[in-house]
């Protein structure tokens, strides 16, 4: 009855063909998650703690430039698999990778650093918040998380033989 259902919802309803891909994120400021009752069952109860790296500063000139070069050897990041079908050789469609600081710098008209760069950043993410807001991440007005997002050259649920050689390695 349901046989190929998938290939239906595929080719008989408007989607964009982004929506077969795999999307992902890069976070930074996590030290931890607890999860000891999560059940992926129930994914929506029991979901855990995480706990924030208290070290992490995204401040700085050098964390900031080394957020930058992360963000374009993600662009770049090679895959050899036959798993990465959407552009050939590439792990990640570059056109969409966000990167935060980037955005940012735009709207700041320029870099951020020191002292007033926390309060500038809130005030962007404050214009977009459900957006930004997963971008750089504000526990009581302290930034907590950064993450960078992208779409991966893998199919949503590629079979394992097609994905399971397929590892990142920056080149950066």
């Amino acid at each position: 009855m349901v046989t190929g259902f998938g290939d239906r919802a595929k080719t008989d309803f408007l989607t964009g063909s982004d929506d077969q891909y795999e999307k992902m994120g890069i976070y930074f400021g996590l030290q931890s998650v607890s999860r000891p009752s999560y059940s992926r069952w129930i994914p929506g109860a029991n979901r855990g703690d995480v706990f924030f790296d208290p070290s992490f500063d995204l401040s700085t000139a050098a964390a900031q430039n080394s957020f930058k070069a992360l963000c374009a050897g993600v662009k770049l990041a090679e895959c050899a698999s036959v798993g990465c079908n959407k552009i050939a050789n590439r792990l990640v469609d570059g056109a969409s990778v966000t990167c935060l600081l980037d955005d940012f710098e735009t709207w700041n008209g320029g870099p951020e650093v020191g002292a007033d760069f926390e309060s500038r950043l809130a005030a962007w993410v404050a214009l977009e918040p459900a957006a930004r807001g997963k971008l750089a991440g504000f526990v009581n007005g302290e930034l907590k998380f950064a993450q960078i997002t992208f779409t991966t050259t893998l199919l949503n649920l590629a079979p394992p033989y097609q994905t399971r050689e397929v590892s990142y390695r920056p080149s950066y």
